[in-house]
Parts: structure tokens; sequence; C-alpha cells
């Protein structure tokens, strides 16, 4: 079944070509952070009841609290921040929940052309899925550090470990159409080099 007829049915089919764009700097640029929490409880159980990784999804789930508070401080004017729903959720910060169809696949891939900044958080230490896609959308990253050195030496992004880093990145790269276009173009060619589907099959072949 090809994708569009599976489309008409309702299925939520991305194509990596959703996702490219050309770079475009504006002269109010806008914000984009939409991310999830994690029940703490119900991962421990997945995990044969490891508190250590109770620990993780706690710091985990108030690291991403902490950049949502900041942006909301700071920066809500500007800016789309949230948390698709669940039931735990619904309990530790019900405040940020956003209507589905913000959250949704295909909304967040349509929405997201729309922001120059979007800012990612990882999971396990690992590099969040999210950064790829900002990569192909060739959007000015900010995320929190990187653990394993990605391929190539681009300098694509704009890290932050706590609030103040956070501020300062973003406070930087909205004054800076320059700085804004620099990284688009930097994650514009990181992606045609490495990340687009021909690549990564070219890449994997040797």
């Amino acid at each position: 079944m090809s994708v569009t007829c599976r489309r008409i049915l309702g299925k939520d089919i991305i194509k990596h070509t959703d996702l490219e764009v050309d770079p475009i700097v504006t002269d109010n640029p806008k914000l984009l952070f939409l991310t999830r929490l994690w029940d703490p409880d119900t991962v421990k159980k997945y995990h044969n009841g490891d508190v250590g990784i109770t620990d993780e999804y706690n710091k985990l789930n108030d690291f991403r609290l902490m950049v949502l508070d900041t942006i909301k401080e700071k920066f809500s004017s500007s800016a789309m921040f949230g948390l698709s729903d669940n039931e735990y959720t619904r309990k530790v910060a019900s405040d940020y929940i956003l209507p589905s169809e913000f959250t949704s696949r295909r909304s967040f891939i349509k929405s997201l052309k729309e922001y120059e900044i979007c800012i990612t958080t990882g999971l396990h230490d690992s590099t969040g899925w999210r950064f790829g896609e900002y990569i192909a959308s060739s959007r000015a990253i900010i995320s929190d550090p990187l653990r394993y050195i990605p391929t190539g030496n681009y300098n694509h992004y704009i890290s932050f470990e706590n609030k103040n880093q956070l501020i300062q990145s973003i406070e930087k790269l909205m004054s800076s159409r320059s700085l804004r276009l620099n990284l688009m173009l930097k994650n514009k060619k990181y992606y045609s080099e490495f990340l687009s589907p021909d690549k990564l099959i070219l890449n994997m072949s040797y």
C-alpha cells in the first residue's frame, strides 16, 4: 500500500521529505519545545524494580520541567511549549499538557517548520530522537550535552546543562539572525552528508 493511500486511511505515516526544509530566518524567531514526562514507577516495573532507573527518570522529568518553567517565565510570548498527555503528567504537570492536535506526530512535523529555534533533551544519556528531526528540518538546535560524539565536526548545536545556560543560549539565538542562520545551514549540510536516507545507506555500505 502506498504512503498516499495509507494517509487517506488515516495512517500516521511520516516521510523524510516531510521534514526537509531550507533554512529561513526572520526578524521575530519562535521557539519550540514539545516533550513528554515518564512515570518512573511504570518504567521501574519494566526494569525489574531497578531503583537507579527510577532516579534517572525522575531527573529527566525534573530537567524537562525546568526547561518548560524557564520558557514560561522568560520566553512564553514567542514560544510553543508543553507536554503530551498521559496519566502521570496529569498528576504532576497538568498545566503544561497540550491538546493532541499539537502533539501528534503529523501536527508536530507540520508545525516544526514554523519555529527557527528548537530545544531537545535526550534519554539514558542518548541523543534525543528529535535531535535528528531538527537536523533534517535545518533548525537552530539547543540541546543538553551529547554524550556521544556525532559524526563529523560541525558544532551545529548549542548545549546547556542548567537554567542559566538555557536562558543564555535562547537569548543568544533570539538576538542573532546570523547565528541562527549559521546553525541552520550547518544542520542542512550535516543532514545532506550523514542523515539523508541515501547517505545512510551509502555510509552503511563501507
